[in-house]
């Protein structure tokens, strides 16, 4: 929400009832679900007036303040917009008035400044008039109507900048101190929204003091917003050092999304769970052949399965250390707890495993030399693969009867995976970067 003049109103007084009003109420809005198409035709409904009925002329303006942010153009932005402002401000109230707050905060200041004050005065006006009607009938105003001035003060004393902007001033927690808002309250959500959108899109410093508030906070809402917001404004190739932090705290409070038996990813955009979805799979095809292999061999293999990475089709990995290998890794990686939690160990020292997912199938590969890549059916597999512990080698992730198919890394062993893979996943398998087909590759 742009900061403006129609805001700056009151003083900074009764923090703590409106901080919990208004967290409420941000907390609570949410658009209706309707299709751009539905969305665009109801705006130009509403420009020209062109309603059947009574009936769906309050219809379409019930549901236009929570639409007006979106579109592209966003909606806002459009010629029509001063005859959509008009129509509005004739009933400006309830659920009207929680909409066009709820487009006001989305509505970025760059795009059109004077139409986002234009909206600031109508909820300003709203709010006074809904403050006069309900001491004209004797009733107190809530608590939202009562303090939203004061509120909106804390937030815009310099009448200049943005809520993103004003935040990123100061720390988080002493905005939190500020707003006397509970550590582990969702409403902290609320606040840390547009700062993490903010911070999210290139400031790492701040990324960690972000993760850092609300590390101990109990409230998953608050970091679902938080990561959810960080990771919506990260680039899914460019990678950066912050990145693994922000990864850490996902496994550490969310698990794994690719395996998302709790439900817990439900809470963020879905965007947000593919980009951890594929740093999970990138850092364990790392670890695997980096950290256990890092000769030559190992990086042909890693370099192989990237490429699956990198058009969305790993759908899950695991890592069966034997003892010797685990005891090897660097202390840095160990610390890594949240990707260490998810692999396993054999009992006995043999040769480490790494298990894929790409699509229906399992693939296993070994580090030791000698031992086969074993493709199985996801629907046909040795129970060992998800077993959690309790293995002893490597030999009872093998299968001689029940295997898909049994690929050795031979030669110009690329092609030949290609191949074969291409033939049971029923798709084309890009060139591997560096190596040269002598034929075209399998197309279904």
């Amino acid at each position: 929400m742009s900061a403006s003049d129609e805001f700056i109103l009151g003083r900074p007084r009764a923090m703590i009832a409106t901080a919990h009003r208004l967290s409420e109420l941000a907390t609570s809005l949410a658009p209706p679900p309707l299709p751009a198409e539905q969305s665009e035709a109801i705006f130009e409904r509403a420009v020209n007036g062109a309603w059947l009925d009574d009936r769906a002329r309050k219809k379409d303006l019930r549901r236009l303040p929570w639409l007006l942010s979106g579109g592209d153009p966003p909606l806002y932005t459009r010629g029509g917009f001063e005859k959509v402002k008009q129509r509005l401000s004739v009933s400006l109230s309830g659920l009207r008035l929680k909409g066009l707050i709820y487009s006001c905060i989305m509505m970025p200041a760059e795009f059109a400044p004077d139409r986002i004050r234009d909206i600031a005065e109508m909820i300003s006006q709203a709010i006074e008039a809904e403050v006069m009607s309900a001491r004209h009938n004797g009733k107190r105003p809530n608590m939202f109507l009562a303090h939203w001035k004061e509120w909106s003060a804390a937030l815009y004393p310099d009448r200049a900048e943005d809520v993103a902007t004003r935040l990123l001033r100061g720390s988080v927690n002493n905005w939190i101190q500020i707003l006397k808002l509970p550590l582990n309250s969702p409403r902290v959500g609320t606040l840390l929204r547009p700062l993490a959108r903010a911070a999210g899109a290139g400031d790492d410093a701040r990324v960690q003091e972000l993760l850092a508030s609300v590390e101990q906070s109990h409230d998953v809402t608050t970091k679902a917003i938080v990561l959810g917001e960080v990771l919506s404004s990260r680039s899914t190739t460019n990678r950066t050092a912050i990145d693994r932090n922000v990864l850490n705290f996902a496994l550490r409070h969310f698990d794994d999304p690719r395996v998302d038996s709790k439900g817990r990813w439900s809470r963020m955009p879905e965007a947000a769970r593919r980009l951890v979805s594929r740093w999970v799979s990138e850092e364990d095809l790392k670890l695997f052949f980096t950290h256990l292999g890092g000769d030559e061999k190992s990086e042909r293999r890693k370099r192989y399965w990237l490429k699956f990475i990198e058009g969305g089709r790993i759908n899950f990995s695991r890592i069966f250390f034997s003892p010797d290998d685990y005891n090897s890794l660097p202390g840095k990686v160990k610390a890594e707890a949240g990707l260490l939690s998810r692999h396993t160990q054999f009992s006995r020292n043999a040769s480490s495993a790494f298990l894929l997912g790409i699509d229906d199938y399992f693939i296993v590969e070994f580090k030791l030399t000698g031992n086969a890549t074993y493709v199985y059916s996801k629907t046909k597999h040795p129970k060992s693969l998800l077993q959690d512990g309790g293995l002893k080698s490597h030999n009872e992730l093998k299968d001689a009867y029940n295997h898909a198919d049994k690929i050795s890394h031979i030669g110009a062993w690329e092609e030949e995976f290609d191949n074969r893979l291409g033939r049971l996943l029923r798709l084309a398998i890009p060139p591997t970067p560096g190596v040269t087909r002598s034929r075209p590759g399998y197309r279904y």
